[in-house]
């Protein structure tokens, strides 16, 4: 083979060598790129998928913003009522209930208490059983110290008064319960003693006596009665009402560690409320319509 064919193969496996390493760079060159694409393609759908979740889930949890929850104790405003018996003025609020042929509560004052003073346990009682409650004002009737048995009687009158005025304003009550404080809670017991229609009486901090009239005058009465008694430990002006309660073979008497007396301490006592609209719930009878 002379020196010019020798040249010829030298050139022809040189550029078919460089056509070889031409092709395979470029098929190199080719795949990382179409991974690259393939790689970026499978994110760019899962963030979609992402995006089209979080865009369905937003308008529900707007719509529960939204919505308002309800309230078991929500209660409707109370209607304001006032009456005038021998120069006297007697004001209050009644909540009336929706129901049928359900028992009327009457909330009676003591010294410095006033109808919005009761909206704690108003608010617990509506809650637990449907009832009408009325509150009201009466500054002679709520005050104390001794009396002639004119005044006493006069003084009792006007819870008979208040009860017979709401009840000729709400809806066929079936029966009545009294809750008082204070003198109030005395008054409410000396009441429930001599009317057949008061199922029920919750007396908050009473006292022995009411004027020149005791408890203990009534005692043989409200044994047949119904009584639930409650006052703070600590406060002595009740101890001997409690005292005399704690006969009542049916009575049910509470002594909560609270502050001290008065209607803030006792209605904002969660669990002497809870109790009271228990004991309520099952005195006052079957639940109307």
């Amino acid at each position: 083979m002379n020196n010019g064919m020798a040249r010829k193969l030298v050139w022809t496996g040189a550029v078919v060598a460089i056509g070889l390493i031409i092709a395979w760079l470029s098929t190199s060159s080719g795949e990382p790129e179409q991974i690259a694409q393939s790689r970026q393609t499978k994110p760019t759908a899962a963030t979609t998928t992402a995006v089209q979740v979080r865009t369905t889930d937003t308008p529900a949890r707007s719509e529960q913003a939204i919505a308002p929850a309800p309230k078991k104790d929500e209660l409707e405003a109370p209607q304001s009522f006032h009456f005038d018996v021998d120069g006297e003025k007697i004001e209050g609020l009644i909540w009336p209930s929706t129901g049928v042929r359900v028992p009327l509560l009457v909330l009676v004052p003591g010294p410095t208490d006033r109808a919005q003073h009761w909206q704690p346990l108003v608010s617990a009682l509506a809650a637990s059983r449907p009832m009408h409650i009325a509150a009201f004002d009466a500054q002679r009737l709520a005050q104390g110290g001794h009396e002639s048995v004119d005044q006493r009687a006069r003084k009792l009158a006007r819870i008979d008064q208040v009860i017979e005025h709401v009840r000729s304003r709400v809806s066929r009550p079936t029966v009545i319960g009294l809750v008082g404080n204070d003198t109030g809670a005395t008054a409410a017991l000396l009441v429930s003693a001599r009317r057949r229609d008061v199922r029920a009486t919750v007396a908050l901090s009473p006292l022995l006596r009411i004027g020149t009239r005791s408890l203990v005058e009534v005692l043989d009465i409200l044994a047949r009665r119904q009584v639930f008694a409650a006052a703070p430990v600590n406060d002595g002006r009740t101890t001997a009402a409690m005292n005399a309660l704690s006969k009542l073979e049916h009575a049910r008497l509470s002594r909560p560690s609270i502050r001290g007396p008065g209607l803030d301490n006792l209605t904002h006592d969660p669990g002497l409320v809870s109790d009271i609209c228990g004991w309520l719930y099952a005195t006052l009878g079957p639940v109307g319509r």
